[in-house]
């Protein structure tokens, strides 16, 4: 079987029947849950993907918008050609809060019972240094160097996701939240910033499926050591969803096959 076909039955297991409960593949519980269980179940497919590597007063990363195109690529060529205009990809100057909230939103009139909503981030994270874990942001193309709360289009704090998860998952709504925002780079919050972030990511919301790039104790990398220029987490992470991390070849992808696979590498 080519890659290809093999990817496409995969990711239909994997992600078009997605059981309705939390999972953080970056910490020890709630592991071993299958991504898949009955392929008869339908359901239109949702998607707002999001990268920036290009901050006009914070340092610059190299490799979060191309980790997300290719990220929406994957996405897009599993999709029936119906689906695929519900996949949204906004990178550097084009990722603003307000562009992002309002398909937030969109979403959240369209999607019905049986859909599913991916949301991916990739960038920088951090915490306001006064306010803490209580509200990590995730950090946009406009953010200040200090006093993020400023400039309130320059950033996606935990609330924003926590109120539109709620609201999918009472409309039984599957979500999936794949997040790679803690590289390497000199920000406000400093270390303890950094920690806080993840840690706040971590936290159970609304029976969100969670996979996060590390824990509190880690940075996520990225180098052109990887595919040419990628973050090392988003280039496994698609290595593992194209079929790699079906350690049985039964076709389909456990949470612990996946997080086994990400841990190896």
């Amino acid at each position: 079987m080519s890659l290809t076909k093999f990817s496409k039955i995969v990711f239909i297991n994997l992600f078009l029947s997605i059981i309705l409960w939390h999972v953080a593949l970056c910490q020890d519980s709630n592991k071993g849950g299958i991504l898949s269980q009955r392929p008869e179940v339908k359901g239109k497919v949702f998607g707002i993907i999001i990268g920036v590597s290009e901050y006009k007063e914070l340092p610059k990363l190299n490799y979060a918008d191309k980790d997300a195109i290719q990220f929406f690529n994957y996405l897009k060529k599993q999709q029936p050609i119906s689906d695929t205009n519900n996949l949204y990809l906004f990178t550097n100057s084009n990722a603003t809060r307000d562009i992002i909230v309002d398909k937030m939103y969109e979403l959240s009139e369209k999607a019905i019972e049986g859909d599913k909503v991916y949301i991916y981030f990739s960038g920088h994270g951090d915490v306001e240094q006064i306010i803490k874990m209580e509200n990590s942001l995730l950090l946009l193309s406009e953010s200040p160097k200090k006093n993020y709360l400023r400039k309130s289009n320059s950033y996606l704090d935990i609330d924003v996701f926590r109120t539109f998860f709620k609201t999918w998952s009472e409309k039984k709504v599957k979500v999936v939240f794949i997040c790679d925002a803690c590289r390497a780079g000199n920000l406000v919050g400093g270390e303890e910033g950094r920690k806080n972030t993840i840690i706040g990511l971590q936290q159970s919301w609304n029976n969100e499926i969670k996979i996060l790039s590390c824990q509190a104790d880690e940075v996520s990398l990225e180098s052109n050591k990887w595919g040419g220029g990628r973050g090392l987490f988003s280039y496994y992470l698609l290595l593992g969803l194209k079929g790699i991390a079906d350690k049985d070849n039964n076709h389909l992808i456990t949470l612990l096959e996946l997080d086994r696979y990400l841990k190896e590498q």
